[in-house]
């Protein structure tokens, strides 16, 4: 009888280890075990600053006052100002369809801001002129707004922005081309 009870006991932890292992195989069951006890984790901290958005007006460079939330990332503050730029000039009328910036990397060892887009901000009916003012709105807010990225990189669903009039395939300088 003590062989027996023995042999039950075995079998009924053999069978709970089973089941509570292929729970937790299964994902039913969620161990997460903190990597270091001691260690806090520090939090993004941000602040209210204010900045200025730039766009091309007929012959003349317009401002509008911007407050955005600032943090230690230069991506994310990048990824602020070029969505809060294409808002603006979808507003305006400059976009013809609303732009998402989806994200903002950036690439410390190439020095390269790379911004990737939903949609392109383009319409197929407007002038070289539009676009290239489009882009260079994009590069002046960055650059006067505090970005030190000497070179953007456009991309819309991974790919470089396909322009037939310009070439998003090479990276553009942020000081831009227009001059000041």
């Amino acid at each position: 009888m003590k062989k027996t009870t023995n042999y039950a006991i075995i079998t009924g932890i053999s069978f709970g280890l089973g089941f509570l292992y292929y729970a937790w195989h299964a994902e039913w069951i969620i161990i997460n075990i903190p990597a270091s006890i001691g260690h806090t984790k520090t939090q993004n901290s941000f602040i209210k600053k204010k900045g200025i958005i730039y766009r091309w007006h007929d012959t003349k460079w317009l401002q509008e006052p911007l407050e955005i939330l600032w943090g230690a990332q230069e991506s994310h503050n990048a990824q602020q100002l070029a969505q809060a730029t294409l808002s603006l000039l979808a507003e305006e009328h400059g976009l013809k369809k609303k732009v998402a910036v989806q994200r903002v990397l950036f690439s410390p060892d190439t020095k390269q801001l790379l911004i990737f887009m939903d949609q392109s901000p383009f319409a197929k009916s407007m002038s070289i002129r539009t676009k290239f003012m489009i882009i260079e709105s994009i590069l002046k807010t960055l650059r006067e707004n505090g970005i030190k990225a000497p070179l953007v990189n456009f991309f819309v669903d991974n790919q470089p922005l396909s322009d037939t009039h310009l070439d998003f395939s090479v990276s553009w300088p942020l000081q831009g081309f227009a001059g000041k």
